[in-house]
């Protein structure tokens, strides 16, 4: 453990908290642990009292940094008796290696796209972009990256964490995507499960155009609670 000041956009903030950063090395290829390795960044606030153990926490994304997530709790019993742990997933945020899909410039373009064209036409070019993207992707980040950063891997690299911090069994947090994470890790290592949080669970049998549309309509329905409240106190 050292300094978190080389740990990305955060790292000057975890500094200023107290917490504290380090690096992870595991296989790139679970199946071929001799080859190539990834380093997974971790940050923490060690507990103030007497410890249980330590919480590990990810806010979801997928591809969400959660160096930030140490301080979870910060001011609770929580963080009296864990030590409470952020990760940066495989290929995510200052874990190394990175993936790596378009540049500064190509991203701001493509967030300045409006994609709302719901013609053939535009659903085609949609599309058009979107294996653009994909090939950009498999171009800078490589292919060998690409095929090892889903959730099965990130879920075998938070049982390497649990076994670096000292901890027979996991204590888990996970927000959004990240309650798919602690579900795979319960399925994958039942045995070394202490206890679970899932906030926003995700059904990982539905369709992914389905979990979009209501994904879509949760949004829209706390947009429109924001606005009413706006209205109301006139205070937007």
């Amino acid at each position: 453990w050292g300094p978190c000041t080389d740990y990305g956009a955060d790292g000057s903030y975890l500094d200023r908290v107290g917490a504290q950063c380090a690096r992870v090395t595991v296989p790139l290829d679970y199946d071929d642990p001799d080859a190539a390795t990834a380093t997974i960044a971790i940050s923490r606030i060690p507990a103030r009292g007497e410890k249980i153990g330590s919480l590990l926490v990810n806010p979801g994304g997928p591809g969400a940094s959660g160096l930030g997530m140490a301080t979870v709790g910060v001011d609770t019993d929580l963080a009296e008796h864990f030590d409470v742990v952020g990760f940066d997933p495989r290929g995510v945020g200052v874990s190394e290696p990175a993936v790596q899909c378009l540049t500064d410039a190509e991203a701001d373009a493509e967030r300045a796209l409006d994609d709302g064209d719901m013609s053939p036409e535009g659903i085609a070019a949609t599309e058009k972009r979107n294996q653009e993207y994909a090939d950009a992707c498999v171009e800078r980040s490589g292919a060998d990256l690409l095929a090892h950063v889903g959730t099965r891997e990130v879920v075998q690299d938070m049982d390497v964490i649990r076994g670096v911090l000292g901890d027979e069994k996991l204590n888990y947090l996970g927000f959004s995507y990240g309650t798919r994470l602690g579900t795979a890790y319960a399925e994958a290592f039942p045995q070394n499960v202490r206890a679970l949080v899932l906030d926003g669970a995700l059904d990982p049998e539905q369709e992914p155009v389905e979990e979009v549309m209501l994904q879509a309509a949760g949004f829209q329905l706390a947009f429109d609670g924001f606005a009413q409240d706006c209205a109301r106190f006139d205070s937007c």
